[in-house]
């Protein structure tokens, strides 16, 4: 999909990349730029969730986020160390950000700004979706605002795709043992 208004009004271009099994889209807009996975995980939603919402076992399975502290109330802190492989290679980026949304076995979403949000801010969810009673959609998406996001993106973007599309396959190997 790309759609442009010379007005400057609307700029809108889409991709969709299917790699496997798994799902990669991206989206610009005249605000910024959403991205993400989407894989379909053989377990009940139930597990799904139960699995990404217990953060003392990410050491276990998340090679992405191996760290996560957070009680998931709307505006708690969620403390992480995250693993950028392209922008810190072979070291762990402490991220503190807030819980912005909890929807019990539906969604949960995070988000942080620095400097101010129109600098830049960023949004991470991941959304479950039963497809049936024994397999679930699994979407991670991450949104980047404000005028500092191309920046941003050029640094972090392929790094936090590939760690998308690390903890979705870990997940999926994790609950279809």
């Amino acid at each position: 999909m790309r759609r442009f208004l010379t007005a400057g009004c609307l700029l809108t271009l889409s991709t969709l990349a299917i790699g496997g099994d798994i799902e990669h889209y991206k989206s610009l807009d005249i605000k910024g730029m959403s991205f993400g996975t989407k894989l379909v995980i053989d377990a009940p939603v139930d597990s799904v969730w139960h699995e990404l919402i217990d953060t003392s076992a990410f050491p276990e399975w998340n090679p992405f986020t191996p760290l996560a502290e957070t009680t998931f109330a709307v505006g708690s802190p969620i403390f992480m160390k995250v693993r950028l492989h392209r922008v810190f290679p072979n070291s762990l980026l402490d991220v503190t950000e807030t819980v912005v949304d909890f929807y019990d076995y539906q969604y949960m979403c995070w988000r942080a700004h620095q400097i101010s949000e129109e600098t830049f801010n960023s949004k991470r969810c991941y959304k479950v979706t039963a497809i049936n009673g024994s397999q679930t959609l699994l979407e991670n998406t991450m949104r980047y605002e404000g005028f500092l996001w191309p920046l941003v993106a050029a640094f972090t973007e392929i790094s936090v795709k590939n760690g998308f599309e690390d903890v979705s396959y870990a997940l999926k190997e994790r609950l279809e043992e």
